[in-house]
């Protein structure tokens, strides 16, 4: 079977993200990829740009097999979060991962104080 190549990036973006957050060197990932670490990075970003988008969309329509947001927007927070975030990926296909994002910025903020939810409240309340 012949791969477009939609198909090709999306299966790539998805073992790049997978590799990372797996541990994998990241030199070793731009080897077995032929791309260069910001060529990395950037796959990286937009795959866990998609995760945060797909689970952000499912919380926000209500579903009720919604989950939460989980941080990655780092390398050590992709890694830690590795399992919440490789279930997610297996629910995004190539389509997903080969289109641009429909929501181009979403962030997650924790929340770990009593200060910090009344300061959340309050602008939440005052949007």
């Amino acid at each position: 079977m012949i791969e477009t190549e939609r198909e090709r990036l999306a299966s790539d973006r998805r073992l790049i993200f997978e590799n990372v957050a797996n541990g994998v060197a990241i030199e070793t990932i731009m080897a077995a990829f032929r791309r260069s670490r910001l060529e990395v990075q950037k796959d990286v970003e937009f795959v866990a740009n998609k995760i945060r988008e797909y689970r952000f969309r499912r919380l926000a329509i209500g579903s009720a097999h919604a989950r939460h947001m989980v941080p990655c927007g780092t390398y050590a927070e992709i890694r830690a979060n590795r399992h919440s975030l490789l279930e997610t990926l297996r629910k995004l296909g190539p389509e997903a991962l080969s289109s641009p994002l429909v929501i181009s910025r979403i962030e997650t903020q924790r929340i770990d104080s009593d200060e910090a939810i009344e300061e959340v409240a309050h602008r939440v309340s005052n949007a």
